[in-house]
């Protein structure tokens, strides 16, 4: 799923300029192909997560629209509040990709539930798509 997920975002980018891609450690070969192509468009930030929600914003507010992947249990845990003061009080175009938030991580990666996703849409009015079995809802 996250293979999948990525290369559509290579492709939108291929399409549009504008699009940029924020990673935070995602590994060794992730998105090489974005990166060959468009190395100016392609940031890998380390561990960073509430770094990388607020350079996106940065760079929403400039006119880019940023595609941030990173795994969904420090996406709702670490950055929470950056998306919730840098993303959505602006209304930036970020887009933010959450993968491998369930049990199928390492014992160490604690699972991301339904319920946090929710909490995670409702200060954006933003809407929440996802492959696992659970309801698909837009808060707003």
């Amino acid at each position: 799923m996250r293979k999948l997920c990525l290369q559509e975002v290579c492709r939108l980018a291929k399409e549009r300029s504008e699009i940029v891609f924020i990673g935070s450690d995602l590994g060794v070969g992730t998105l090489d192909e974005f990166h060959q192509a468009m190395p100016e468009r392609f940031f890998m930030e380390g561990i960073s997560e509430a770094n990388v929600v607020g350079m996106a914003a940065g760079m929403a507010l400039s006119g880019k629209i940023p595609y941030v992947n990173t795994i969904a249990s420090f996406l709702t845990r670490r950055a929470y509040e950056q998306i919730a003061i840098d993303v959505c009080l602006h209304n930036a175009r970020v887009r933010l990709i959450g993968n491998g938030g369930g049990w199928c991580m390492r014992r160490w990666v604690p699972p991301t539930r339904p319920s946090k996703i929710w909490r995670l849409c409702a200060p954006c009015r933003a809407c929440a798509l996802s492959p696992w079995p659970m309801p698909r809802k837009c808060v707003g």
